[in-house]
């Protein structure tokens, strides 16, 4: 079992440099999705196993991805959604919850594949992140977008009452279970932006 890598929040006097990539915060429930077994396993991270919970959830077999479970209404995050969907028992109720409160797995990181000679994690997210884009025919996966995008990602994330951002640096390896300076959350002002060409 993999203890999800975290983030630090931004201070105030961050600066965005060309060495940095941006995402959307999501507004849901982070998840690893692990599908190299004979049963797909999904977890929080936590470490509590909720594939039941979330049977639509899939993937291509032999990977592990990290990731985010949101409910998507339109442009909006439902985080109550996915909450509706946590803790329920018994398949009929469970396929009702679904209808009423689709989700979706929202992959930002692929961190292995069967093979254990295969562990990403080692690599700089921005290889990691090659290698996820390849299965974005196949997978939701989170868009990124250079750091110079600071301004319309900012307005974006204003006009539709989101989270906020994560900024990631390109060559960031994936540290398990500790909450890194190189992944910053971004909530409550708007970085400089320093090009650093």
């Amino acid at each position: 079992m993999i203890d999800p890598m975290l983030l630090h929040h931004a201070e105030e006097d961050f600066v965005l440099t060309d060495d940095w990539v941006l995402e959307l915060k999501y507004d849901g429930v982070r998840a690893i999705l692990d599908t190299t077994g004979q049963v797909k396993v999904l977890y929080t991270r936590r470490g509590h196993e909720i594939h039941d919970q979330f049977p639509e959830i899939d993937a291509p077999p032999g990977l592990v991805l990290d990731g985010e479970i949101v409910g998507f209404d339109g442009e909006f995050h439902k985080l109550n959604w996915v909450q509706r969907r946590l803790g329920v028992k018994g398949a009929d109720k469970i396929l009702e919850r679904s209808k009423k409160f689709p989700i979706t797995f929202v992959a930002f990181d692929i961190l292995g594949i069967v093979d254990p000679q295969h562990d990403f994690r080692s690599l700089e997210f921005s290889k990691r992140r090659s290698m996820l884009e390849a299965l974005s025919d196949e997978i939701t996966v989170s868009p990124v977008y250079p750091a110079s995008n600071i301004d319309t990602m900012w307005d974006y994330v204003r006009k539709n009452n989101l989270e906020g951002l994560v900024a990631k640096r390109k060559d960031s390896k994936y540290v398990q279970g500790t909450r890194t300076y190189n992944w910053r959350k971004i909530k409550h002002s708007k970085p400089e932006y320093r090009s650093d060409s």
